[in-house]
């Protein structure tokens, strides 16, 4: 899986949601990051698309 460096900021919402933890530099997070809307056809091809560009590449 790709890893991307990103800054994240919390919402108030977010904040109260800790209580008392506290968030430290270099902790881990799950974040999910929009990217775009895709059709469910395009949903069901990605794996089989990815496969096929991956069978052309010679090594």
């Amino acid at each position: 899986e790709p890893y991307y460096l990103v800054r994240v900021k919390l919402t108030e919402k977010g904040l109260k949601r800790l209580g008392d933890r506290k968030l430290q530099p270099g902790m881990p997070a799950e974040v999910l990051i929009n990217a775009g809307e895709r059709t469910m056809l395009q949903y069901l091809l990605k794996p089989a698309s990815s496969v096929f560009i991956k069978s052309m590449i010679e090594e």
